[in-house]
């Protein structure tokens, strides 16, 4: 097994038959198992940094991450989230930062508006993103935004 592959960022592998583990805040690798607190063989890989135990935490992909995430906030299923995320946020997420900024949003709005033959116009656009984005960072991540999905659009749209 090849444990040098850092899977932090992608939380994928190679293989259907290993998942992503964290060791520590600076390595992950694809493994078979995982058992936490002790050493395992990627440790004996003299390019392995920082031997030592594992916290055998699993590292998700991004998607399943932001699912996951929102769905315990909202105490809902990721099932009843899935859907969701990749039809609307992540297909609006055009630069794949896992948030949606005003301009992402301004397209999922018109898009959505559109198909009940309604025009949105830029007031209602800001309007709408202030009450999203009180914090006024200027993006909303996974869970803000089923938190407003949910209570104006609602769960058959």
């Amino acid at each position: 097994l090849d444990y040098t592959q850092d899977c932090r960022e992608t939380g994928r592998c190679c293989s259907a038959k290993m998942s992503c583990y964290e060791k520590d805040s600076q390595w992950s690798a694809c493994m078979p198992y995982c058992i936490a607190g002790q050493a395992h063989n990627s440790d004996a890989d003299s390019r392995l940094e920082h031997p030592g135990p594992w916290s055998c935490r699993e590292v998700l992909p991004t998607d399943q991450f932001l699912v996951a995430q929102a769905a315990k906030t909202l105490l809902l299923s990721p099932e009843q989230l899935r859907s969701l995320y990749s039809e609307k946020f992540k297909r609006f997420d055009q630069d794949n930062s896992s948030t949606m900024d005003l301009n992402e949003f301004r397209h999922l709005l018109r898009e959505k508006f559109q198909q009940r033959s309604v025009e949105v116009s830029e007031d209602l656009v800001q309007k709408i993103w202030k009450d999203l984005d009180p914090s006024h960072s200027g993006a909303v991540n996974f869970t803000e935004f089923c938190r407003w999905y949910f209570s104006t659009i609602g769960w058959g749209s």
